[in-house]
């Protein structure tokens, strides 16, 4: 779960599959509750690949989604958009137990909209036991929807994550 400073709260709900160790599909579904008491939701899907330099791996992705309800696109504020997204991101391995994700980046734009939403991510991640993780991050992102790249949010995001 991410508590943004805007008030707004994203509940995920995230299915990872691994093809190999470093090719990787996302599916990725979530909502956003705003401060107001509208919604927003996004579904997306994504391909990355995981390249590997010894202690530190950097993983470039591209994603295809939709975004839905409270967008504040269109002349009601809740267009559907299709929009398309490019990922980068960067971790080091400090020991065996602790990753520090270094970067996550993300530029992300509508198809049809003006709808640029860049993002910049650093956290930490716990292997607790093989498979079992626990991490952290902070982020902040921008939004452009016509009148120039504005602060949008400001984010802190605990969770789980177990491999298979």
């Amino acid at each position: 779960m991410t508590y943004f400073m805007s008030k707004s709260m994203t509940i995920f709900n995230i299915f990872s599959f691994n093809i190999c160790k470093r090719l990787e599909l996302i599916k990725c579904s979530f909502w956003v509750l705003h401060n107001n008491n509208t919604y927003q939701n996004y579904v997306e899907g994504s391909v990355g690949y995981r390249f590997n330099f010894d202690q530190f791996s950097l993983k470039p992705s591209v994603a295809i989604g939709n975004t839905g309800g409270a967008t504040g696109l269109g002349a009601s504020s809740t267009a559907n958009a299709y929009y398309y997204a490019l990922y980068l991101a960067g971790d080091l391995k400090l020991n065996s137990q602790w990753t520090w994700n270094m970067l996550e980046l993300r530029y992300r734009n509508a198809f049809d909209y003006t709808w640029i939403t860049p993002k910049v991510a650093t956290g930490l991640t716990y292997e607790w036991s093989p498979g079992n993780f626990i991490y952290g991050n902070v982020g902040y992102a921008w939004k452009n929807t016509g009148g120039g790249l504005l602060p949008d949010k400001f984010n802190v995001a605990v969770g789980f994550r177990h491999g298979f």
